[in-house]
């Protein structure tokens, strides 16, 4: 709880509070700025790192020497295909392990600031929680390919049978409706993890207990945070594009910092609210 935690300072302050889609957002926006230039390092520490794995694992992605056939025989091209392949595999798996890593430490950040403590930068670097995360994460995205499966499989067999492109469309709104639908469910299951300390699988089935009886509300607060997002970082383009292409330097990363805020800190509010327990003013 906030109130016991011996790392809160004078922001613990706190208060109970009702979840609402105006007041998770409002909260974002106000507990962003109020943590405006920690919050700002941890964006462009996450950025750098995220950006220096995806250009370092981006390589394997490269034509290997002679992997055209040029110069090698039938034989030679064919292993050197099957090393790109191998590389680029490992490649993905790195970029992805890292992505995990670091948004769980995202995740770490913003759930500290709803408990009143203050940003640390570490807290991005905190393998407490990793590997649950991590195989829920693989978890959650088996489920979702599975839910649009559901939907789609059916409608690509369907508009196979009566040559109807119809099916394919129904297929695809189905499947995109329940991936959704799954998406939202699990919500909150990184909170949990962390929050809670619990195993993966208790994670899902704890995030969709908060998240079902609130579950439109959620979805518009998603949407919501999609459109602010969207917003943001076209107006830091275009003002930076005006400020002679080099103000995107400045705009982007404050862009970055404000979409963290309303994103990731308006779910942690909704977390805590839902959950009953109080969040920091």
């Amino acid at each position: 709880m906030a109130s016991s935690d011996p790392q809160a300072g004078p922001a613990a302050q706190a208060s109970h509070q009702t979840f609402t889609i105006g007041g998770a957002i409002e909260y974002g926006w106000r507990a962003t700025w109020r943590n405006f230039w920690p919050l700002l390092l941890v964006i462009v520490v996450y950025v750098l790192i995220n950006g220096a794995f995806s250009v370092l694992t981006g390589f394997t992605e490269f034509p290997a020497p002679g992997a055209d056939g040029g110069g090698l025989d039938g034989i030679g091209a064919l292993a050197a295909a099957a090393q790109l392949t191998v590389l680029s595999l490992v490649g993905t798996v790195v970029n992805f392990l890292v992505t995990t890593f670091l948004m769980l430490g995202l995740i770490r950040i913003a759930l500290g600031v709803v408990q009143g403590r203050k940003v640390d930068i570490g807290d991005l670097f905190t393998f407490n929680g990793y590997g649950r995360y991590l195989l829920t994460t693989v978890l959650v995205g088996v489920i979702v390919g599975i839910a649009l499966a559901i939907g789609l499989i059916p409608g690509a067999v369907l508009s196979i049978a009566t040559e109807s492109v119809t099916w394919l469309i129904v297929g695809g709104i189905v499947g995109l409706i329940l991936v959704v639908f799954a998406s939202l469910a699990f919500t909150f299951f990184g909170y949990v993890i962390l929050d809670k300390n619990a195993p993966g699988v208790s994670s899902l089935g704890a995030s969709w207990a908060l998240v079902r009886p609130h579950f439109w509300s959620i979805l518009g607060l998603n949407l919501l945070i999609v459109l602010i997002s969207v917003f943001l970082i076209l107006a830091a383009i275009i003002v930076g594009l005006l400020m002679l292409i080099v103000g995107v330097l400045v705009t982007l990363p404050v862009a970055g910092v404000l979409v963290f805020g309303i994103s990731v800190l308006s779910i942690a509010y909704a977390y805590r609210t839902i959950s009953g327990e109080t969040v920091a003013n």
